[in-house]
């Protein structure tokens, strides 16, 4: 039976929708565990990602998606109102995500091609972690939905070793017998412990 991602994608997605409702007007500057990110940032990062869905499924080259005003740093992705823009985001994604044969039509992506449906895998692993990113950045409970977490850590932790050097960051150590989101976030190279010292 195949992991239905772009249900744990709209899931994983929606979650972080309801903590960038919780930003405070004097957080938007905070920094988070993604150390050149503010929370800004990082919100433009994954609402960026999740527009990039539906150019990516209709077979764009890497070289045409560079040139979309959503791959150019100068272009306002979240204008004066970044819960709108993140909410309208995930509504285009899952749009695209939900047209007959996407998901398993072959699709080009920076760490190469892949099939709709594995798309959807790394864009719901991608928002899960930023959720984790964003809460940890304002202050909120942190913790991450456990069916959620065991989906994203059987879908990395198998191919973790082969992603592109500088897609995330070294592995931590995180001790003998970590729970499953330690598991996950060191995959991803987060370190909750060190995070949480550093506040």
């Amino acid at each position: 039976m195949r992991t239905d991602f772009v249900v744990l994608y709209e899931r994983a997605s929606r979650q972080f929708c309801d903590l960038v409702a919780q930003v405070g007007g004097d957080q938007w500057r905070a920094p988070t565990p993604c150390s050149e990110w503010d929370v800004r940032t990082l919100v433009d990062h994954v609402v960026r990602g999740n527009l990039a869905v539906l150019p990516v499924l209709d077979g764009i080259p890497l070289a045409d998606l560079g040139r979309l005003d959503i791959a150019r740093p100068d272009f306002d992705v979240l204008g004066g109102d970044p819960l709108t823009a993140v909410r309208h985001s995930v509504d285009v994604a899952v749009e695209a995500f939900a047209r007959p044969g996407v998901l398993d039509t072959v699709v080009h992506h920076p760490v190469g091609d892949m099939r709709g449906r594995r798309l959807a895998g790394l864009c719901f692993n991608d928002n899960l972690v930023h959720s984790w990113d964003l809460a940890q950045a304002i202050g909120v409970d942190a913790t991450l939905d456990p069916a959620l977490v065991e989906a994203a850590h059987a879908f990395v932790e198998p191919v973790a070793e082969a992603l592109p050097t500088g897609y995330f960051a070294p592995a931590p150590q995180v001790g003998a017998d970590p729970d499953r989101q330690t598991q996950l976030l060191a995959l991803l190279g987060r370190d909750a412990r060190a995070w949480n010292r550093s506040r």
